[in-house]
């Protein structure tokens, strides 16, 4: 399926856009809304909509307007104009009278005539689909002239007409429409009368830029809320999403400082009542998920780990229903508010505000205020019963001395001081003994923590040490005086979360250390110097060590067992296969720089690694192959079912996945020492099978000379593969072979780059035993490569052609961009017969092709039909051979040399940007358009 420029596809994105297709199928659907924060991608969503709807003929007629304009009120009657004037246009008919109300009444007529009774029954019915994008406020659509009757999808007609004066307080915005048909879905007649009612005898609320039916109705829902606690949150939400995204973390840390959860006596269930009001705003509609991957959210620091298991590690609000949230909680009796960016000369006696809890965010304070100008400040209401409670206190990012004082505040729970500059813990945070969560992530400056402070956290469910502390104790030589050591989390029974950074792999203890009942963790030992801002997984373990013995530790073998994301660095002692026994649970694998290994797996892990997604191998000069001891007789399209990415990088001797055969050692070593490959051994043997592979990454592997066997796949493999880059494999001759070319329909992005032997990208042509060339391959014209969007091609010196005389018509034709840099032998970039069909091409960067004639080869074609009608961004640099953009045809001997042939047709009427640089014969200046304009040249043609 075609897809628009721009839109991603993601699941739940992918679910409400059959949603709405399954809506428009539907005749009794009249009217649709899509609500959403802004920089969602809603846009992107209606316009996919449109496209999908036109493929599958749903409407006759399609028409898409921006109606920004309704952020403004004053203009209200040039934005009508607008949408009549485009809907006409769209319509193909005009307007007889000019005044609004006759220009409404035409449109209207237009629109309904084919219900008129004598509209003849074989005639087809039309259907038109009009999206307006960008709603901020009510439009009148009688006043356009655009008939609008509220659909059915509320049954019975005691009912409907009830429901339709509801969607009249609505104001027809679809965030009014969504929170009031959520909270009312499935309710009896009775319930939608008292909701019209109450909606009616909401007071009237003059806020400045919000519509007071907005507000109403998002005031409506927030009341019908089930429980202080979700309202409370909500309220909260509201506070916190002045920038954007709250995570989770930074949500749990605020809501338990707040007393949300004073009845629970632990963290995990104060996190899993967090999650299941969060799932109720959600269903509400009056919260959002954050964006998929928010690094580290929007609070710095704040830990994913919590919530690695849930859809969204972040929340969002809407503009409007953030504007609400703030508004009702000014005027809640237990007032919550958050001040950004205080002045660091703020007076903070004068400062007059009845809130009773407040976050500061004060970014140049040196010292806490003496007092406060707040007199109904509080500490939260209750005190917490025992084990329980809500105290929290964040240092984040504080130049912090002596926090001896802290140790005083005996019933804290969450104590966190990210990226603070503290460089001990003092003895006094022993009295900490009903702390649940300690944040220390990014202490770059701590070097001190005194033995025994960790062990007596005995209610810690939660460390974080995402930081550089270098100076844990080696197991041997702990004494009382020394510094904390790795065993004194042996001693906390109620740990569930950790990550921490363990510099040396010296300082891990023999004995089991991380043996407790871990449900998240990202544990990282070694030198690594950059860390992931993120993770992918909940279990998670990076490992630098030199030999084999640290993977048989007691302790590295359990957390291997029930590890989803693991990075092995540095092994340099085994042969292979990694010597682990179970990858039960692992998802995404990377080993990096073991240059021992000559093999990674046994095939007799086969069913170890059914559950892997996500393969990356780096920098491992001795592998040879991913996987060996084919003679087994292991059905090996068992294996990577779930593998959706892998990435092999500079492995020099490398030479297949996996070549399957009781000779694999004599072949190896014998290609080895040769230094070439067999050139009937292709990398992936036709036995294994990649049903699901959508990411394929190949880069510096010089021993390869074929990806795939010409002859045959595995039924489906690699038939979800969309993203393949090659780089640096010099033997390469060849990148797809012609008979697998139609096992690629999925592939939307090809990169190929400093092949210094690839001759062919798209090969058309087969190949017989002896590897020569057979013309005469016809595909019955069935198109080629029609879902591509990207091709980039670079430094391929042999490359003469990109593609093949013989492609069938409309092949590339959902193309979208063509990057060419460096391909030195290429005489011309898009040949005649092939250039009509790229007809979705927006963007063209050709440079350092110094062979270069001519861009596009018009020779032979409709000099009537549009040549590139899409086409914006043309950009040229460093074409020494270039003569001209186009030639047409009989121009061959033309003298008259220039930009754009003067018989050229229709062409680039879209184009925007033209660039065009050191380009034809040099000039003095160096400028920017480098071809000579002489007496007898032209920069545009006539046409």
């Amino acid at each position: 399926m075609a897809t628009v420029e721009g839109y991603e596809c993601f699941q739940s994105r992918d679910s409400t856009l059959n949603d709405i297709i399954d809506a428009l199928r539907d005749d009794k659907t009249k009217m649709i809304g899509v609500c959403g924060m802004g920089g969602l991608g809603k846009t992107m969503l209606v316009k996919q909509v449109a496209q999908q709807a036109k493929q599958q003929n749903l409407f006759s007629t399609y028409i898409f307007i921006d109606v920004s304009w309704t952020r403004d009120s004053k203009k209200d009657e040039e934005g009508i104009a607008k949408i009549q004037q485009k809907t006409t246009e769209m319509l193909g008919f005009k307007f007889l009278w000019e005044d609004e109300s006759t220009r409404a009444d035409e449109l209207k007529q237009r629109l309904q005539k084919d219900k008129e009774p004598e509209k003849e029954k074989d005639q087809k019915k039309e259907k038109i689909l009009i999206i307006l994008d960008d709603i901020w406020k009510e439009i009148n659509l009688e006043k356009v002239g655009i008939p609008f009757k509220a659909g059915d999808s509320v049954e019975g007609d005691q009912l409907r007409p009830i429901a339709n004066k509801v969607l009249d307080e609505c104001g027809g915005l679809p965030i009014a429409i969504v929170t009031i048909a959520t909270a009312l879905k499935d309710e009896t007649v009775a319930v939608w009368e008292n909701a019209l009612d109450e909606l009616r005898s909401c007071a009237a609320t003059n806020i400045r830029g919000l519509e007071k039916k907005v507000y109403t109705c998002l005031q409506w829902s927030y009341n019908h809320l089930e429980g202080d606690e979700v309202r409370s949150l909500f309220l909260l939400c509201g506070c916190l999403s002045y920038y954007g995204d709250i995570s989770m973390d930074q949500m749990l840390r605020y809501a338990m400082g707040l007393d949300f959860f004073n009845d629970f006596n632990s963290l995990e269930k104060a996190r899993n009542k967090l999650v299941t009001l969060v799932k109720t705003l959600k269903a509400s509609s009056l919260l959002l998920d954050g964006a998929e991957d928010d690094g580290d959210g929007s609070g710095v620091g704040a830990s994913r780990l919590l919530f690695m298991d849930g859809d969204h590690k972040s929340v969002r609000m809407h503009d409007l229903v953030r504007d609400v949230a703030r508004i009702i909680a000014s005027k809640d009796p237990y007032r919550f508010k958050v001040v950004e960016d205080v002045p660091f000369d703020q007076d903070w006696t004068e400062i007059e505000d009845e809130s009773k809890f407040i976050s500061l965010y004060c970014k140049a304070m040196h010292e806490l205020p003496l007092r406060l100008g707040m007199s109904q400040l509080k500490w939260p209401a209750r005190p917490p019963p025992e084990g329980g409670g809500g105290v929290s206190l964040c240092l984040d990012r504080c130049k912090l001395e002596d926090v001896a004082i802290i140790g005083e505040l005996k019933k804290l729970q969450v104590l966190s001081m990210v990226g603070s500059d503290i460089q001990q813990l003092t003895r006094e945070m022993m009295q900490l003994t009903n702390l649940w969560m300690l944040n220390l992530n990014y202490c770059e400056e701590l070097k001190v923590i005194p033995r025994g402070i960790l062990s007596s956290l005995s209610r810690l469910e939660c460390l974080f040490m995402k930081s550089i502390f270098s100076e844990w104790a080696v197991e041997e030589v702990c004494d009382g005086e020394s510094n904390a050591c790795l065993s004194e989390l042996n001693n906390l029974h109620h740990l569930r979360t950790i990550e921490v950074k363990i510099p040396y792999v010296e300082l891990v203890p023999k004995a089991d250390t991380f043996d407790h009942n871990l449900t998240s963790y990202a544990i990282i030992i070694g030198s690594f110097y950059e860390l992931p801002k993120t993770y992918k997984k909940s279990k998670m373990l990076y490992l630098e060590c030199g030999d084999e013995s640290l993977l048989s530790r007691d302790g590295i073998r359990k957390l291997l067992r029930t590890t989803e994301e693991f990075l092995l660095w540095g092994l340099k002692v085994c042969g292979g296969p990694i010597p682990i026994r179970s990858f039960d649970n692992l998802k995404i694998l990377v080993v990096g720089e073991c240059h021992g290994l000559k093999f990674l797996f046994l095939l007799s892990m086969a069913r170890d690694l059914s559950q892997l997604e996500e393969i990356t191998i780096k920098y491992c000069d001795g592998m040879q192959q991913i996987t060996e001891d084919g003679h087994v007789g292991i059905n090996l399209q068992l294996l990577f079912l779930k593998l959706r990415s892998l990435e092999l990088c500079f492995l020099p001797k490398l030479v297949n996945f996996g070549y399957f055969s009781s000779e694999l050692e004599t072949t190896s070593e014998t290609m080895c020492s040769q230094g070439n490959p067999d050139v009937n051994m292709p990398f992936f043997n036709y036995q294994v099978l990649f049903a699901n592979l959508e990411i394929l990454q190949l880069y510096q592997l010089p021993k390869i000379k074929k990806i795939w066997h010409h002859h045959q796949l595995p039924l489906y493999s690699f038939s979800n593969l969309r993203i393949l880059r090659v780089d640096d494999c010099e033997h390469l001759l060849n990148l797809i072979p012609r008979r697998l070319i139609q096992s690629f329909k999925n592939l939307k992005e090809i990169e190929v780059g400093f092949c210094a032997n690839l001759r062919h990208v798209f090969v058309v042509q087969g190949y017989d035993d002896a590897d020569h060339v057979q013309d005469g391959v016809h595909f019955l014209g069935e198109v080629l490569f029609s879902n591509l969007e990207k091709l980039e091609l670079f430094n391929l010196l042999e490359l003469k052609e990109i593609w093949h005389h013989r492609l069938p018509h409309d092949s590339f034709s959902n193309l979208r961009i063509l990057i060419v840099i460096g391909c030195r032998s290429l005489l011309n970039i898009i040949p005649c017969h092939l250039i009509q069909s790229f007809k979705n091409l927006k963007e063209i960067n050709v440079s350092w092709c110094w062979n270069l004639k001519h861009v596009f080869d018009l020779q032979g074609c409709d000099t009537y039909g549009e040549i590139l009608p899409k086409l914006e961004i043309l950009m040229l640099d460093y074409l020494e051979e270039l003569k001209g953009i186009i030639i047409c045809n009989n121009e061959e001997n033309d003298n008259t040399r220039g930009l754009f042939s003067p018989s050229m047709p229709m062409t680039f009427q879209n184009l925007k940007c033209l660039s065009i640089d050191h380009c034809g014969e040099e000039v003095e200046d160096g400028g920017n358009v480098n071809i000579p304009i002489e007496e007898h040249e032209v920069l545009f043609g006539e046409k």
